[in-house]
């Protein structure tokens, strides 16, 4: 199916099957994606990297046109949260979707004029979204993502590396004097978003929140 057939059964909220289809369609960058550290360790000559480069530009022209429809299109299909178990099962079905459309932008990131970030900003908007659902788990789950990703490719330089986020929440660099404002409220959010959906869905796990506890002292200084 193409892209217009994939957004008319989006629009008309026909879900079964849809993801699949999407998936489908999103194939060559979802397996990009996939591959794309495999790849970056098997061209370190400067002529593989080129090739890299070509290969990504032309799935950017590709597909950018559907993800910039589906980055608004999903949004505002959930900005309507239901109790309906027939309304919930599809918007789990449109955040799957989201998720996959975020993920293809990250593939397509290095073609994009933006801040660093920028990807990131845009998968808080599915954190909301889930947190507007009730789906608390799904939108903590999603909060430690974007700050692991913050930290691989924003704080790189400014931290030492360390272990997975199950071992150590520890993500932020010390200081944030020079930081962007927006990157800095983006880090604030995030961590009140932990906080208000651990409590949210009674998680009873104490580890969770020590996590907590530790994000809290370290987002300090970002305030």
């Amino acid at each position: 199916m193409d892209a217009d057939g994939l957004i008319a059964r989006l629009e008309k909220l026909e879900t079964d099957g849809l993801r699949h289809d999407f998936s489908a369609f999103f194939q060559p960058l979802l397996q990009y994606q996939a591959g794309k550290k495999k790849k970056r360790k098997a061209t370190a000559k400067n002529n593989g990297l080129a090739a890299e480069d070509s290969q990504i530009r032309a799935l950017a022209k590709q597909f950018l046109p559907i993800l910039s429809r589906l980055l608004k299109l999903c949004p505002n299909l959930l900005s309507s949260p239901s109790t309906d178990a027939d309304a919930r099962s599809r918007a789990l079905v449109l955040f799957q979707i989201f998720e996959m459309t975020l993920d293809c932008f990250d593939c397509v990131s290095p073609c994009l004029d933006g801040k660093p970030f920028q990807v990131d900003l845009q998968r808080y908007r599915l954190v909301l979204r889930l947190e507007g659902w009730k789906f608390h788990d799904n939108a903590r789950k999603q909060c430690y993502l974007i700050l692991g990703r913050l930290r691989s490719h924003v704080f790189s330089s400014e931290i030492e590396p360390m272990g997975s986020e199950e071992d150590s929440p520890s993500l932020f660099p010390d200081k944030a004097a020079t930081c962007d404002p927006e990157l800095a409220l983006l880090v604030v959010e995030i961590v009140a978003s932990i906080v208000r959906c651990t409590f949210k869905s009674k998680c009873k796990e104490m580890k969770e929140y020590d996590k907590i506890l530790i994000l809290i002292e370290q987002v300090c200084p970002w305030l």
